[in-house]
């Protein structure tokens, strides 16, 4: 027989079990679907070049700060050690470049939108073959020292600022007190490095001299400040250890020198690790995804199991057209080739619908734009997704088909005819029926104590309550351009100016002058400092600095345990109080009182020390561990901000604080504007994905397994249907027949609970490894147990309803 032939007879063969066909295609290709899709993203982290040639000679700096050998600052350097090593005629690199990423409004666009920046020199954008859709990239002219205010703006930029207008070379930019001329607009397909945050993309390159970095920084050795690196490509060859090492001895050496005789540093130095561009972009994102594959190969694994149960079961069924073949001729490797052409008839159908399905899959993670998944952006269906496919579903036809073959009594076949069918009816083992329930419930366990886990981790990160008040708050980020450069009077009469203004608007009930929040997107956002019991900071204990007025602990809602809050005489005259949270009384003073003690802040204005006059409750932000914090009544204005509580129902915009703000001193305007119940939100984004695909992944397992445990049963009942009629008409009860399915059942099980039980400690073991374990919930374990014992008890009872719920000469009647 022809092979085209073969195929149209197993064309037809299928085209009369269409509900066989559809649940095979629609349960594996589902499963197989997502499989491809997460593997796309693995492949993605783990595998996939960066889009940049020379990529693994690109390098980024990452500087420490310690003190007694401790850390005490990660991914922090000094300015002045940054142009040093830009600076510095050395052999080892190819090319260098300054990289700093900032944020900042345009203050010549009436709605001053807020923009990310990098300041850069001319070999940044090189390095990475930067392609431009208009204009070109900064030359050697426009370097360190130059002062050229000109700008490269990002393509999407271009669309949101200039609606892609072909006059946009020439025209201005305002930041500060600086218009920047526009001499090239990024490429639509340029894919930036994301080197500080996953999702961080720059909106306008400017030249490095205008970065916001204060004076008092630049020449401070002792200074450490974040999103500030040194970017450079390597010479082929050159290994970036050695170079970090001589980077950081001659950067150390130069370090002490500038501080030498300062009592502060006595112990301090630093380092300066060159850390390679995929390190940085991918850091420990692939634990997660590679977590996430796991469990949809295990969830295609049940669905597999499924489908061994779907094909045995049809292969009882087509016994006596296989009996005929076999009477005809047909050899067992015919008989194999029959059954594999019609696995692969199903698994072609299987591949359509998983790329399909994949295809969605790989859209909805890029539109998700999760904060853990980086290059997210560079996803694509391509050719690699139709071979994994492929190769997958190809296995899963070859082991099916070796399975199922190796049921098959050929002799019996052959006999059957013969004998007229009489005793000779194909069986399935018991042993293979054993193991398909096995490997059901092991899978089924294994991913609903996975899934179990998550799930309730992530819920109680999403409720658990913070310690703050997130409703009818807004955070308000202000920059005051130049009037940064007006006297201090100046500045803090406009600040208190615009409070007052603000708290005589009628959406408004309270305000409050502060610089420092505690739901920051990130730690780079916080201001790091020192208190100590001695002047000389050898006791010295580090927390981040809030510089408040009396408002800003009520607003928020922070609880007082002990002590008073601030009053405004603390913030009009400027007294040397302080309030601290738990976290940092147990630093400062374990065990011991700690209010009404005297520290000195590394920062203070003066030398006098600061009273402890209150302590507040840490808060419970999610998947943060609290940091001590300590709150000065301070008025900060470089960088000032704004608490805001409205009354309820009321909403405020950027355009309408900034109208607002331009009655006191036009120079203002909005930076950032958050509603502090979505930067909540934010930070639990991670956990409700998490939260659901693990309810997603979970109801599918549980489907699954009870589709695949029933169907495995109920082929088993009717194996020994007539046996069990006999049974009932001798005297045994319904009760005492379901009483021994069950019995039969749990034997195997509890051997799939076992099972599960070592694979889920292989798992334990790898995640004690990784940033993603917490610690276990007891229901995490218990529920799935109890959850696959209910499932066994109610397949088993509903597979043998049918002959206990009858009169046992309806199941003697079917007897051969």
């Amino acid at each position: 027989m022809s092979m085209i032939r073969e195929f149209q007879l197993a064309l037809n063969s299928l085209s009369r079990v269409k509900g066989y066909s559809a649940a095979i295609i629609l349960t594996l290709g589902i499963t197989l679907g997502a499989l491809v899709a997460i593997f796309m993203v693995n492949y993605q982290l783990l595998s996939a070049p960066l889009p940049y040639d020379n990529q693994d000679r690109l390098f980024i700096s990452k500087g420490s700060s310690f003190r007694d050998s401790e850390i005490k600052l990660s991914d922090t350097s000094p300015y002045p050690a940054l142009i040093d090593a830009y600076s510095f005629k050395d052999t080892d690199f190819e090319k260098k470049a300054l990289i700093n990423f900032n944020v900042d409004v345009i203050r010549n666009f009436p709605a001053s939108p807020r923009v990310n920046l990098s300041y850069i020199t001319p070999e940044y954008l090189d390095m990475i073959q930067t392609p431009f859709a208009l204009g070109r990239n900064f030359n050697a002219q426009e370097g360190l020292g130059a002062k050229a205010p000109v700008a490269v703006i990002s393509y999407e930029a271009w669309d949101k600022l200039f609606n892609k207008r072909q006059d946009t070379i020439g025209q201005t930019l305002r930041f500060g007190e600086v218009n920047f001329k526009i001499i090239g607009v990024t490429a639509k397909n340029f894919v930036e490095p994301e080197l500080v945050s996953v999702g961080r993309l720059t909106d306008v390159w400017l030249a490095w001299d205008f970065n916001l970095t204060e004076e008092g920084w630049r020449h401070s050795w002792g200074g450490q400040l974040s999103n500030h690196h040194l970017i450079g490509l390597l010479k082929p060859g050159v290994n970036p250890e050695q170079v970090s090492h001589q980077l950081t001895s001659r950067l150390n050496n130069r370090y002490r020198q500038e501080l030498a005789g300062r009592s502060f540093f006595k112990s301090s130095s630093i380092d300066f690790v060159l850390t390679s561009f995929r390190e940085k972009i991918i850091g420990d994102s692939y634990q997660q995804t590679l977590l996430l594959f796991t469990g949809v190969f295990l969830l295609l694994m049940i669905a597999v199991a499924n489908t061994m149960n779907l094909i045995l079961a049809r292969a009882a069924n087509r016994q006596r057209i296989m009996a005929i073949q076999a009477a005809l001729g047909a050899q067992k490797s015919d008989l194999f080739r029959s059954i594999l052409i019609e696995m692969s008839l199903l698994m072609s159908a299987t591949v359509v619908f998983s790329l399909v399905f994949s295809y969605a899959g790989i859209d909805l993670i890029k539109q998700l734009k999760l904060d853990w998944l980086p290059r997210a952006n560079e996803l694509s269906f391509n050719w690699l997704s139709i071979v994994f496919s492929t190769l997958v579903s190809g296995l899963i036809a070859l082991v099916t088909t070796i399975l199922v073959n190796r049921q098959l009594d050929y002799r019996k076949l052959s006999q059957m005819m013969q004998s007229g069918g009489k005793g000779t009816a194909l069986q399935v083992s018991k042993k293979v029926r054993n193991i398909l329930i096995l490997s059901q419930v092991a899978l089924a366990t294994t991913m609903l104590c996975v899934g179990v886990q998550v799930f309730h981790q992530s819920i109680s990160n999403i409720i658990q309550p913070s310690g703050l008040a997130t409703d009818n708050v807004y955070q308000v980020k202000v920059d005051i351009g130049i009037t940064r450069l007006a006297s201090t009077k100046v500045l803090e009469d406009n600040l208190r100016a615009t409070r007052k203004l603000f708290t005589e608007n009628p959406k408004i009930s309270s305000a409050s002058i502060a610089m420092g929040f505690p739901l920051s997107a990130s730690t780079d956002e916080y201001f790091f400092s020192y208190l100590s019991e001695d002047a000389e900071f050898q006791k010295q204990q580090q927390g981040v600095v809030s510089l408040i007025d009396e408002n800003y602990l009520d607003i928020l809602q922070f609880e007082l345990i002990k002590g008073r809050n601030f009053t405004s005489s603390d913030y009009d005259n400027v007294k040397n109080v302080i309030i601290i949270n738990q976290a940092f009384a147990d630093k400062l003073a374990p065990g011991d009182e700690v209010i009404s003690k005297r520290y000195y802040w590394l920062n203070a204005p003066g030398n006098s020390p600061y009273e402890v006059i209150g302590i507040v409750r840490d808060l419970t932000l999610p998947n943060t561990e609290e940091l001590p914090r300590v709150f000065i009544p301070y008025m900060a204005f470089d960088f000032p901000e704004f608490l805001l509580e409205v009354l309820p129902k009321q909403s405020l915009s950027a355009i309408e604080l900034n109208q607002m703000m331009a009655k006191v001193n036009k120079e203002f305007k909005v930076s950032k504007l958050i509603d502090i119940k979505n930067a909540h939100d934010r930070l639990v984004h991670h956990d409700k994905f998490l939260a659901s695909a693990a309810a997603v992944l979970t109801l599918l397992t549980i489907f699954l397994a009870s589709v695949g445990v029933y169907g495995i049963l109920t082929y088993s009942i009717q194996l020994r249907h007539s046996e069990l009629g006999i049974r009932m008409a001798i005297g045994a009860t319904p009760a005492t027949i379901y009483i021994e399915i069950i019995r039969e059942s749990f034997i195997t099980v509890l051997a799939g609970l076992a099972a599960a039980g070592v694979i889920l400690a292989g798992l334990w073991l790898w995640l004690e490894n990784t940033s993603f374990v917490d610690e276990l919930s007891v229901w995490g374990a218990l529920f799935p147990v109890l959850l696959i014992i209910i499932l066994t008890a109610l397949a088993s009872l509903f597979s043998v309803w049918q002959i206990i719920s009858k009169p046992a000469i309806h199941s003697l009647q079917n007897a051969q």
